[in-house]
């Protein structure tokens, strides 16, 4: 009989590990998935101010909610130095900077409106080259996906655009 204490003992000791496994396991999936669709929908947030961002540059429309534009006083440059940032942005220093520009085609390719994007940070140079379009895309769509690519990353970037000739202005995006 006192084999069978045992037993029953070690049989009852098991069934309780293997529960308790079982509900840590199922919490930490829990877990685990909240945190996934709390990230996706921070990257979807980032996406869809991005596309607001981008349709208030070109059209004035309103801004999104978080996200403050500020135009930076016209600096004299020369031809050369046109696609430069521009003197009178505040930067961190170490800064990092990556530029890109978009191109609007209205209708012929060559013949749209530019928008020049200079991505500044203390900590690092964005890859760019990971943004996933599909066939062209619209220059909204890669403006969203850029402010996405941004938001991936544990940093406060400084974001200056230029439409056109137009002024240099400061996106902050960071709330």
């Amino acid at each position: 009989m006192a084999e069978f204490r045992v037993l029953k003992s070690l049989r009852a000791k098991g069934i309780f590990w293997s529960l308790g496994a079982l509900i840590a396991g199922s919490l930490a999936t829990w877990i685990w998935m909240s945190s996934q669709a709390a990230w996706q929908a921070h990257l979807d947030r980032a996406f869809i101010a991005g596309l607001a961002t981008f349709e208030t540059l070109r059209r004035g429309s309103d801004l999104p909610p978080g996200v403050t534009i500020s135009r930076l006083p016209n600096d004299p440059v020369s031809r050369h130095e046109n696609n430069a940032l521009p003197k009178s942005a505040d930067l961190p220093s170490p800064a990092f900077v990556t530029s890109l520009s978009i191109l609007d085609p209205p209708s012929g390719v060559l013949s749209g409106t530019r928008l020049q994007i200079h991505i500044v940070s203390r900590d690092l140079k964005y890859p760019i080259a990971k943004i996933k379009t599909i066939g062209n895309g619209h220059p909204a769509v890669r403006f969203g996906n850029i402010t996405r690519l941004l938001a991936s990353y544990c940093s406060a970037p400084i974001i200056f655009v230029r439409v056109g000739s137009g002024r240099w202005q400061r996106i902050d995006g960071n709330s």
